[in-house]
């Protein structure tokens, strides 16, 4: 099933998440933050059709409430923390990455930021962009 995740858009005002629930949505972020001062990157594919920008993150085991979206201009944000179980092991080997995680995507157009989508499904994120319009304006004389 998919779940649909908050977009926040910093600059204007709109559709921007609430302090508190941004917070209640990382309860305890500040301190993990400083337990992984490593930052890791998820893979991340950007791809682009005719109408939208696509973002698409592979990062399994998580829910929605484990991201933070942000548009800010034309520059995407994608923050978040992947938990690991505290069960203390001896590794042999290990390779998947847990801890804070944050992604920047330079966008090559103008957004429509109220029309943006993004869902967590099946071990992806999906960020879905529209693309806006040049828009042409006319000079008084």
């Amino acid at each position: 099933m998919a779940r649909l995740i908050l977009v926040e858009k910093s600059r204007s005002g709109e559709g921007i998440v609430s302090k508190e629930r941004r917070e209640n949505n990382f309860q305890g972020i500040h301190w993990q933050i400083i337990q992984h001062s490593y930052k890791w990157r998820p893979p991340t594919d950007v791809y682009e059709t005719e109408n939208e920008v696509v973002v698409r993150v592979e990062i399994a085991g998580m829910n929605g409430n484990d991201f933070a979206i942000t548009l800010d201009g034309q520059l995407l944000i994608i923050r978040g923390i992947r938990k690991d179980d505290a069960e203390k092991r001896a590794y042999q080997q290990m390779e998947i990455n847990f801890g804070f995680f944050i992604i920047q995507v330079n966008l090559p157009c103008l957004i429509l930021s109220e029309q943006i989508v993004a869902e967590y499904q099946e071990g992806f994120l999906k960020v879905i962009l529209p693309k806006a319009e040049p828009q042409r304006i006319w000079i008084d004389q």
